[in-house]
Parts: structure tokens; C-alpha cells; sequence
């Protein structure tokens, strides 16, 4: 029996964390596999943190990735990315977005990003 893959998707309320997983699900039931996947969105509509689970295979009996046991990292945020990175297996590869992302609280006004 063949090891499964599992891919964590991270990032903030509002990115497409969740779509994309679902995409790479869909994907990987296409191609046959067995394919679990779970969500984490707390204050997701508030700029919160989303992270997504997804697990796929011959065989997939539970969606929950265990720390040190991801394949892949795709952050839509920097932040989230070094946040959720102790979830890689080692040599693992990470993709993420490099771009600068202020929180809802800066855009308005209410504080400031240091440096």
C-alpha cells in the first residue's frame, strides 16, 4: 500500500483557502484516489486565520494531518505560512505568497504595522 499524500492549505478569511482545497480534492478524486479534507475557518469572515487539511490515496481514513507528516505547504499568507511550517515533514516544499498583507484593523486606521 502506497503513503498518502496530505497537502495543509493556510492562509486568511477571504483568500480561497477553502475553494482551493476543494479544488485539489475534486482533482484527486478524478484521478481515482481516495480523498478526505477538512476545514479550520474561525473568524474567517473577520480576516481570521483558515487552514484546510487535505489527505488523499489508495486509501484515507481520516482528513486530520498530522504535525510533521505534511507533503506540501500552500500559504496565501506569509504570516499564516511560518505559522503552520512545524506541520511539514522534513524536505518538504512550501508555496506561498510573499506579497504584504495588511489586517483589517490597519486598513482602517485603528493601528499600525511596525517597521
Amino acid at each position: 500500500m502506497q503513503r498518502n499524500t496530505n497537502i495543509l492549505v493556510c492562509g486568511i478569511g477571504g483568500q480561497g483557502v477553502m475553494t482551493a482545497t476543494e479544488i485539489l480534492a475534486e482533482a484527486a478524486l478524478a484521478l481515482g484516489f481516495d480523498a478526505k479534507k477538512t476545514e479550520v475557518a474561525g473568524m474567517s469572515q473577520r480576516g481570521g486565520v483558515v487552514v484546510s487539511h487535505l489527505r488523499f490515496g489508495e486509501r484515507v481514513l481520516s482528513p486530520q494531518i498530522a504535525q510533521g507528516e505534511a507533503d506540501l505547504l500552500v500559504g496565501f499568507e506569509a504570516a499564516e505560512t511560518l505559522r503552520w511550517a512545524h506541520m511539514l515533514r522534513p524536505g518538504a516544499p512550501v508555496l506561498t505568497n510573499t506579497s504584504r498583507l495588511s489586517p483589517p484593523v490597519v486598513e482602517c486606521g485603528v493601528f499600525e504595522l511596525p517597521g
